[in-house]
């Protein structure tokens, strides 16, 4: 034990164990082929994918299990860039509640990053020392363990003949699978990686299937160009359950010379966010998010820095022309008609006050990557 590294984790994660076949890669003293995440809450997950994000790795797989990662950084000793497996499904509170969903007992080790210290199950060092398959008959994905046995069998690992008795019988308790993609489901395994059978328009049958089974390509590839364009904002808001509303601003609403129309992400405070690509608006497809598209009488927010002129209202610190702003008033500037506003509050010298701004989505003009222009706002507050 006091010979196992004291992070074997090429990046500094908080709030997560690192388990499975990295455990077992580290006791072995063999390379790790990926790193699998078990995050201890919803928080600490995506806390992790910011971190994964700062540490320059991308997303190249999204499932209902989890949220696959490849570093620009780590490198195995092929030059292989490092897979990062991050779980969704759940909060891992406890290293024995992550091995009850493992397969086999070889699996069955994790580490604490916050305290540091390894944990394995009672059958794991018998297991790695007489290189022996002892199956989980509990795990969800039987169908999947059955395949993953070549992966240990070709490494050296024996699979006496009553574990491979349990592992059908957990396959025949699971149930037969009632369309493709449950198949693919149970075929994809833990980690739900993308498997998908092409099944030709063939209606889904247990002869169909086998047909089928023996042309597919077990290979567990993760495609780049699939997912590269979610970013870790939009893993937040889905993850957070909460529909997506978005905003389309039309080239009609706004000024003179715009060939086109913008969508824009807007969180539950009702502050417009990144603007949405046709690309990520594909990738929100894939991951399942549910649309809202807000109306022209939303009420939107965005924030202004102001001087305090000392009697009650403020004053614009920007642009040459001043205008005088005060709490419920609505202002507009129609000699040059838009007020600039941020979408979040901005750092301000010590002697200016951030304000509060309400306005319709109707009365957008444009938006950049860091202001609006507004037609139409109200003063709502001076928040510092």
């Amino acid at each position: 034990m006091n010979r196992l590294p004291k992070n074997p984790l090429p990046f500094d994660l908080q709030g997560c164990y690192l388990a499975g076949g990295a455990i077992l890669s580290t006791v072995t003293k063999k390379e790790i082929s990926d790193y699998d995440i078990y995050p201890k809450s919803k928080k600490d997950m995506i806390d992790i994918f910011y971190r994964l994000e700062e540490e320059g790795c991308f997303i190249v797989n999204f499932s209902d299990r989890a949220v696959t990662w490849k570093s620009n950084s780590v490198t195995n000793e092929n030059n292989e860039r490092a897979i990062i497996q991050v779980m969704s499904f759940d909060e891992f509170t406890s290293p024995s509640m992550i091995f009850e969903y493992f397969d086999f007992s070889v699996c069955m080790g994790a580490f604490d990053v916050d305290t540091k210290e390894y944990h394995f199950h009672q059958d794991f060092w018998p297991s790695v020392s007489s290189r022996t398959l002892y199956f989980n008959p509990n795990t969800r994905f039987p169908l999947n363990s059955a395949i993953r046995v070549g992966k240990y069998t070709s490494k050296g690992y024996y699979l006496p003949k009553t574990e491979s008795i349990k592992m059908s019988l957990a396959v025949i308790n699971n149930g037969m699978p009632n369309s493709w993609e449950e198949l693919e489901s149970a075929i994809g395994g833990s980690y739900g990686r993308s498997i998908k059978i092409n099944s030709d328009g063939k209606e889904f049958s247990y002869e169909n299937a086998l047909e089928l089974l023996d042309m597919i390509v077990l290979d567990y590839q993760y495609e780049q160009t699939d997912y590269s364009d979610i970013t870790v904002g939009m893993l937040e808001h889905f993850f957070g359950k909460n529909k997506l509303k978005v905003f389309k601003l039309t080239k009609q609403k706004m000024w003179a010379g715009t060939s086109y129309d913008a969508y824009y992400a807007v969180n539950q405070n009702g502050e417009i966010l990144d603007q949405i690509s046709a690309k990520q608006m594909e990738a929100y497809e894939k991951m399942g998010t549910e649309f809202e598209e807000i109306d022209d009488d939303t009420v939107l927010y965005g924030y202004k820095t102001l001087r305090d002129k000392g009697d009650g209202t403020y004053q614009n610190i920007i642009h040459s022309k001043k205008l005088t702003y005060q709490p419920g008033m609505v202002s507009t500037e129609h000699n040059h008609p838009y007020i600039y506003l941020h979408p979040k509050p901005i750092p301000k010298k010590q002697s200016y006050k951030v304000a509060k701004f309400s306005f319709h989505a109707r009365d957008i003009r444009n938006i950049s990557y860091n202001e609006y222009q507004v037609e139409y706002v109200k003063f709502e507050e001076i928040l510092s």
